[in-house]
């Protein structure tokens, strides 16, 4: 291993913790987590995964005509779902929009802390 790499790796957790918490979610889940084992072992901290938003990322891209496509819904779906198979518990508050019934099914059934929850433009049906 590199010794600059080796440097990173050797920060306390309360450290890594702390760089991550200034990250945007994406930057957690895109690269963050992928640095080294400690950095990994960082990211599981609950602290981080209490609030999924995507909402700044609808306010970007309002005006695109692909938030209504049904392949944008799968998109959303493909996010939602791996958030709250891997952070469930730690879960108190998720901002979304065009989610389908089964992402919200899995919410309900997964999320036993949540306490906000957020849905714009979805088309919830009964079940």
């Amino acid at each position: 291993m590199e010794e600059s790499n080796a440097e990173w790796a050797e920060l306390t957790r309360d450290c890594l913790t702390n760089i991550l918490s200034r990250l945007s979610a994406k930057d957690q889940w895109l690269g963050a987590m992928l640095v080294c084992k400690s950095w990994f072992s960082a990211f599981k901290e609950p602290s981080l995964h209490s609030v999924f938003n995507l909402q700044p990322y609808f306010d970007l891209s309002r005006k695109s005509t692909l938030l209504s496509t049904r392949k944008f819904k799968s998109k959303i779906d493909s996010m939602l779902q791996p958030v709250v198979q891997s952070t469930h518990i730690f879960l108190t508050q998720i901002c979304i929009q065009r989610c389908s019934d089964r992402s919200l099914d899995l919410v309900g059934q997964r999320c036993p802390n949540l306490k906000a929850l957020s849905i714009r433009n979805c088309n919830v049906s009964d079940d």
